[in-house]
């Protein structure tokens, strides 16, 4: 996966040129970042999150880049397995007036790696969970 600051203008796809959108989760070996421990209500967000806000699904799948446990599967609603594997699209968060474009990996960065996202994208997922109000698909596809 590329490396990304957290906060910086996405540009990884060329429409998002007309919205505001931000990156965060976008983590790298040899790239330090903050940690901290989760807290429940932020993990359980970040899950919901990675199963309603998907967007730009690709073909290929990325594992963590900081340990070597292969595939990276988390419980999902979304298919009859109950399970789904991480690494192969982003999470798109809308959140006052910006949107937070992040990796779903970002949900195994937080809970195996304690990775601290910034507060504002914190702020942002447990909004999104309480409110459902996710994004139209012409805008995440």
């Amino acid at each position: 996966m590329t490396y990304f600051p957290d906060l910086s203008t996405f540009i990884y796809w060329p429409q998002t040129k007309k919205i505001s959108v931000v990156q965060v989760g976008w983590l790298e070996r040899g790239h330090d970042f903050p940690v901290d421990t989760p807290s429940d209500e932020f993990l359980t967000a970040l899950l919901w999150c990675c199963n309603h806000a998907r967007a730009k699904q690709t073909r290929g799948i990325h594992s963590c880049d900081f340990c070597d446990v292969g595939d990276i599967w988390y419980p999902t609603h979304r298919n009859k397995v109950g399970k789904s594997v991480l690494g192969s699209a982003e999470i798109w968060i809308p959140f006052q007036g910006k949107i937070f474009a992040a990796p779903d990996l970002v949900y195994h960065y937080v809970s195996a790696h304690h990775y601290l996202p910034p507060s504002e994208f914190i702020d942002a997922v447990i909004n999104l969970k309480i409110s459902g109000n996710i994004l139209p698909e012409e805008i995440t596809s």
